[in-house]
């Protein structure tokens, strides 16, 4: 891994078939790009990512054989979610990362950060569990 690729991982749902992993940069529109729909993996890379166009949010849906599987966000649920963290340096096997946690509502017109975070990780290969690292931040 460097800083001009990521490798995306989710959990996987059961009945799908195949994914379909899209994403947006902040320099463009709100409109996402379709990086793949025939994914059966629930791991994909996206290589040439410039930091000058980030931060990137990514999303997946799950199809079965005939639709998708479950529901977006709403626009209420996709504003007041936290930004995608940003790659701050990398090295040493590790990498560190850092984001924005204020949230801004816009149906109060406040912008305040949650009282406590859990951080995870999991090893991208293999598709290991989930690993709490932190309970409370």
């Amino acid at each position: 891994s460097d800083t001009t690729s990521l490798t995306i991982c989710w959990a996987e749902v059961p009945r799908a078939r195949r994914y379909v992993l899209e994403y947006k940069c902040s320099s463009s529109s709100d409109t996402y790009t379709v990086l793949s729909d025939k994914l059966t993996s629930t791991q994909a890379r996206k290589r040439n990512l410039s930091a000058a166009d980030g931060p990137f949010t990514f999303r997946v849906r799950a199809r079965d054989e005939l639709d998708f599987i479950g529901s977006l966000l709403t626009e209420q649920q996709d504003r007041v979610r936290m930004e995608a963290p940003v790659v701050k340096a990398v090295g040493n096997c590790c990498a560190h990362v850092r984001w924005n946690v204020n949230i801004d509502d816009e149906n109060s017109g406040k912008t305040e950060a949650p009282s406590s975070f859990e951080l995870q990780m999991r090893e991208v290969q293999g598709g290991a569990p989930w690993k709490t690292i932190a309970s409370s931040l």
